[in-house]
Parts: structure tokens; sequence; C-alpha cells
């Protein structure tokens, strides 16, 4: 089992602080920012040719599903349950690579 102190907790307004970080990180590169239904965000994020992100079984789904040569997931996907279940971040499909 495992308590809230094993793991880091940020506060809503430090978590909004560091979302807001990344858009402000971002908007420098004339990102194109979308969002729209949730089946509209899953095909847009579908149509790409390369794909990062965090632990998100949103974002792997759409990456599975998708057109993508080259899909970057971070790897320790959930440490605490990958010794039993594995880890969606561990993954050999062709043009998958894991980070972090």
């Amino acid at each position: 089992m495992y308590k809230r102190n094993d793991y880091p907790f940020l506060s809503v307004d430090h978590s909004l602080e560091y979302t807001n970080s990344f858009i402000d990180l971002f908007n420098k590169y004339d990102v194109e920012w979308f969002s729209g239904s949730i089946r509209e965000d899953f095909n847009y994020m579908r149509k790409f040719k390369k794909i990062l992100f965090p632990r998100s079984t949103f974002s792997w789904w759409a990456a599975v599903t998708g057109v993508s040569d080259e899909v970057y997931v971070y790897g320790p996907w959930a440490p605490h349950k990958t010794k039993s279940k594995g880890s969606l971040g561990d993954t050999n499909y062709k043009g998958w690579k894991s980070w972090g």
C-alpha cells in the first residue's frame, strides 16, 4: 500500500503555475494550440508523425492507433506497478523509444 507521503504532491496553485510555465515555454516556438472534444483531441493526436508524451493512457492509445513513425514515451510509467503488471512505457513497437 502506498501513502500520499510516498509521492511528491503539488498544491493546485503550484500545479497551475507548473502547467502555465510549459505554455509560456512553448509559446516561444509558434505552437498551434488545439482543444476540442475528447474525440477531436484524440483524432488530432493520431495524425502526427512524431509524438512525445509523458504518462497518459489517452496519448498512448492515440499513438498506438495513429500513423506515427516515431513515438517517445516516458519509460518509468508507474514504477510501483511495473514488477507485477508491466509498463506501458516499455514497449517494443516499431519506431517507439523510451525516455526518462
